[in-house]
Order: C-alpha cells, then structure tokens, then sequence
C-alpha cells in the first residue's frame, strides 16, 4: 500500500484492524490466524549454523569457512545477501527475521525465545502491511528487534508487534484491573505470552501513573577497580506523565538498590532521590529492580511519588484500579514444583 494524504500513521491502528479481520478475539494473540489472513508462510532458520558459531564459543576459535557461492539459504536468495549488515565471526546474532515478499515467507530464527519470534513475526507482519513498508532495500539484509533502533520504519514496525501481541484496548484493562508494580508486568507477560522488556515497555506507555522503564548494564568505561558508577542507562521509556527524561548513556551511581540488583543478582525496591538516576535530587521515585538479561543488567521500573503530603503517604498498593469497573482476568504465576536433591533422603 502506498502512503496518501490523511491516512492513518499509527501502527497500533493496523495491528487491531488486522486482529478484527483475522477474528481474533482475546489474548494470547496466536499467530497461525494472521499468518493464514495475510497468506504469509512461516519457516524457521539457526542462525548459529547459518552465519557463524555460537556466542559461547572461544574467542580465539577459527571463524567458520566462507560458504560456496551462491548457496541458497531463506529460499532463492544467496548467502551472502544475508550478511550485509553482519560483520565478524558472531554475524547470525545481528538478525531476529526476514521477510520474503516474493514468497510471501516469514523466516524466523529458532534459536530465540519464543516470545521473540512472537514479536519477530509481528514486525514482519508490519512490513508486509504498513504503508511505506514495502521495497525497503535493507530487508534483504534481515530485521533486528530492538527498541533501540532509530530507524522510523523499524520503530514503526516494533511499535506493530506490540500492539498486535498486546492491543491498547485489552491490555489497558488487564493493566489497570491489578496492583501497580513489577508483579503486574509479569503478570501481563505470563498472559499474553510476551517478553518481560517488551511487556514492562507496553506497561509503562499505557499507564495512568508517572512512570518510566529503565534498562541499565555494566559500565565498561570506568577502568578496573572503579565503583563509583557502576552502571550505564542504555535506554529508557516514559509514559507522558512522567516529568523527567532519564537519558540514554547517563552513568549510574554505586550504594543504590539498582547496584546492589546488578552485584547481587537479587531484585529490590525502595524509595531514591533523583541523584540514583542522574536527576535532580530534589526529586523523590520509588524504584523496583529486577536482573534482566545478561549478568549485570537490572530493569528498573520508576515510579514518581508525587509532592507535598501525598508523597508521604505513597505506595504501589493504594493504587489499584478497581474503582475504574475493570475486573481481573490474570491468572496467577504458575508456581515452580520443588526440586530435590539428588542422592539426599527426605
């Protein structure tokens, strides 16, 4: 479809027409519908076997030999046209899926969590239905879900598969229907079979409370024996309540309950001034930190305590949205059986 004066440009409005026209009604969103509605086939690769070894392999490990020329991989297309924005001996970790408009084929790489190729075959799906989405020359090359990506067309197209895995209209019930806090994120995440960075993302965007999403990693550029800022913003999300914008690259101070999540690998809350997150310290949030990633990386959830004598009285349990006539439909957490200990006799 080609873009025309006054038409829509807000990808959650095609993700839930497309959703009405496949009739599908309730969460978790299944992806067989769309598939079938949009005629689009969906096939599975290994990047690791594709495009180099493994991430855990040693680094001083030969890199894989060069393929024959011309050997077919995502149906008729050469090898190497999937390499173009790869460099480097880990280059099938660059891409999540690509889009085959000829064969109307969405290949998805297998090695990833299901709730990413979830995410992955939403964003293909914006691709093939956005305006202005199609003959893009980069798909060739693959797509890399990441919400730090600057590209409008990609944003576009993640800003799709969130709606479409979590539409606006159901998830600002169920969101609203229980406790505010990082519970309610994994709540959401176990309900509609998503990802907690990509739930906690859509939380925090549809919420009525300030609040904000920060994911934060080691700071490498401190030397060796440095804690004085352990920690490094990589980016951050605010819904338009929230007053303050925590900046992307902002180093994080040390004796914080976000450092001791990182060290600790334990998650923790408590209330911060604006100086745990690079603000003004006049300013007052309630934090909750959870290890998220790899070993070191912690996602925050932010909460603004409002002024005054109100901020005394703060907390995430008065909160709850049951006075807007919204009734839970969250099941609970399914609670791990115990393990027992090999060779150890109750």
């Amino acid at each position: 479809m080609k873009p025309y004066f006054g038409m829509p440009t807000w990808p959650g409005y095609y993700a839930w027409k497309l959703l009405r026209e496949a009739g599908v009604m309730s969460p978790p969103v299944p992806t067989e519908p769309l598939a079938e509605h949009l005629h689009l086939k969906v096939r599975h690769f290994c990047a690791s076997q594709h495009f180099g070894l493994p991430e855990e392999d040693e680094e001083d490990d030969p890199p894989p030999p060069n393929p024959p020329a011309g050997a077919p991989l995502f149906d008729d297309r050469p090898y190497w046209r999937q390499n173009t924005m790869a460099q480097g001996r880990h280059r099938g970790r660059v891409i999540d899926g690509v889009l085959r408009p000829e064969s109307h084929t969405v290949w998805l790489d297998v090695e990833k969590p299901i709730t990413r190729q979830r995410l992955t075959f939403g964003h293909e799906c914006a691709h093939e239905l956005m305006p202005g989405h199609q003959g893009l020359s980069y798909l060739d090359s693959g797509c890399l879900v990441d919400p730090t990506r600057t590209n409008r067309y990609e944003q576009e197209a993640t800003a799709f598969g969130v709606h479409l895995l979590m539409p606006a209209p159901w998830f600002f019930e169920d969101a609203h229907s229980v406790e505010l806090g990082l519970n309610a994120v994994h709540l959401l995440a176990h309900h509609y079979l998503t990802s907690l960075e990509a739930t906690a993302i859509q939380y925090v965007r549809l919420n009525l409370h300030p609040c904000a999403l920060v994911m934060a990693e080691p700071n490498t550029e401190f030397p060796e024996g440095s804690w004085d800022f352990p920690l490094l913003v990589r980016y951050s999300v605010r819904n338009r309540a929230f007053q303050d914008f925590i900046r992307p690259g902002t180093p994080l101070p040390r004796g914080t309950p976000l450092a001791l999540t990182s060290l600790s690998q334990v998650p923790s809350a408590d209330r911060v001034s604006g100086w745990a997150l690079g603000l003004r310290v006049d300013r007052r949030y309630l934090v909750e930190c959870w290890p998220w990633g790899k070993e070191g990386d912690v996602m925050v959830l932010v909460w603004q305590i409002p002024e005054g004598n109100q901020g005394r009285l703060f907390s995430l349990s008065s909160y709850v949205f049951g006075a807007c006539g919204y009734k839970s439909r969250l099941a609970p957490l399914p609670v791990p059986a115990p393990r027992t200990l090999v060779g150890v006799q109750a």
